[in-house]
């Protein structure tokens, strides 16, 4: 899923403001102020911020996802399956999906396949309608073996234009759609979707099967109850909510508790995926960075390229390009969770309709924070949601506090310790 931008003209004065703010932003080093949005901002005279955004969003992708991983083992399968013969160079390294050499021992052996993924043959699914689509991929929904499964490939148009901007988009769709595979491939949580299976078709590129959330995403979902309100409003009851954001900290607390951890890097309702029961799976690691595991805490900061998400639910030292840490999916948990338990988007009277009012007031050293008001939760998830935005990253609380704090909350309620009850809530 990409990043989701309102479009508006790029003035001279959001060069000046820009640059101004990145010379003169406290924590950032000569590299950081090279390689900000400014820099790119400048390419792209007469353009939109959404399209200077994109592009840095895409360099950040293609850095991130960089086939440099060499450490041995974990193959997903034969190369030729996969790729055509004059792909197999380009995308070696990746398709083997080999963890970054810098993993300890444990994780290949503890980590490594018992079975390799299944090889699929394009010709046995039967596709039967198109769930969503970006710039970058598409995802259908297919039957496989009897039963009803996603696919996730590289959009159509790609595979036949030959301009230059869409070679380069279909290069960083095939390396996120590679590099996802690999994680999803070496993972395994009740909270984070499934991969099934993977193919090569030479007019279609790769793709891979996860299982089918009926549901449909947190989001799309969200919209929907809104739509039947006759006010127009809709938050999720206490319990369902809790349970989400549960789920969405398990989830969190897994990967950042591997030995090599991941970082999720694009949170939102939209990567939040629902089963018919309306239990809660994360997905879309097309983005995600896995950190080095010699003794190096999660928690321990790794510079790396910023710029990397969704606005509404970055942190403000992504969009800084300063140094970041497993703290920034933290702060998007709380963002998701302020959206469940208060049935608003954050940041809403804030931008005004202008969700790049947000960006700005980052870039300015400003730390805007949704209103918090006593229909917001319960006392104690209000203090949570306060602890898990903060400004400082490293006073986040970690993804296993993060599970701990939501389970504590639960079962306060349910003991009617909470101040308010669960009057205002929907049953």
């Amino acid at each position: 899923m990409g990043a989701q931008c309102a479009k508006a003209d790029v003035s001279n004065d959001d060069f000046v403001l820009v640059n101004q703010v990145l010379a003169e932003a406290p924590g950032l080093d000569e590299t950081s102020k090279e390689d900000g949005p400014a820099t790119h901002l400048d390419r792209f005279t007469g353009t939109t911020t959404y399209e200077y955004v994109r592009y840095d969003i895409d360099e950040a992708t293609k850095e991130a996802n960089s086939p440099t991983s060499t450490n041995a083992g974990t193959p997903l399968g034969d190369l030729s399956v996969y790729t055509t013969e004059e792909d197999q160079e380009e995308y070696q390294e990746v398709l083997w999906g080999r963890v970054d050499e810098s993993a300890s021992a444990d994780w290949t052996s503890e980590h490594r396949l018992e079975e390799m993924v299944e090889q699929v043959c394009h010709e046995d699914l039967t596709f039967k309608t198109e769930l969503c689509s970006t710039v970058k991929s598409t995802v259908c929904l297919v039957e496989w073996k009897g039963q009803m499964v996603v696919a996730k490939k590289i959009e159509k148009s790609l595979l036949t234009e030959v301009d230059p901007e869409s070679i380069e988009t279909r290069d960083i769709s095939m390396r996120e759609m590679l590099h996802e595979l690999k994680i999803l491939s070496t993972i395994s949580h009740p909270c984070i979707v499934n991969v099934l299976g993977s193919g090569f078709e030479r007019q279609q590129g790769p793709f891979f099967l996860t299982e089918y959330m009926a549901g449909g995403d947190v989001e799309s979902y969200m919209q929907k109850q809104r739509a039947k309100s006759l006010d127009q409003t809709f938050k999720p009851g206490w319990s369902l909510a809790m349970q989400w954001i549960l789920s969405t900290a398990e989830a969190l607390a897994y990967l950042h508790g591997l030995p090599q951890p991941i970082i999720h890097r694009d949170l939102k309702p939209l990567n939040l995926l629902l089963t018919k029961e309306l239990k809660l799976k994360v997905t879309d690691l097309g983005l995600s960075k896995v950190m080095p595991g010699h003794g190096q805490k999660a928690s321990d900061p790794v510079k790396m390229t910023g710029g990397v998400g969704t606005w509404r639910y970055m942190a403000p030292e992504m969009v800084r390009h300063e140094h970041y840490t497993d703290r920034i999916d933290i702060y998007a948990l709380a963002l998701i969770a302020y959206f469940l338990l208060s049935g608003r988007q954050p940041f809403d009277s804030f931008c005004r309709g202008d969700v790049e009012n947000i960006l700005k007031a980052y870039l300015k050293g400003q730390e805007p924070r949704p209103e918090l008001d006593m229909f917001t939760g319960s006392m104690e998830m209000r203090a949570f949601l306060q602890e898990a935005w903060h400004p400082e990253a490293s006073r986040r609380p970690s993804a296993a506090e993060c599970a701990e704090r939501c389970c504590r909350g639960m079962e306060a309620e349910e003991k009617g310790d909470d101040e308010r009850g669960s009057r205002y809530f929907l049953p």
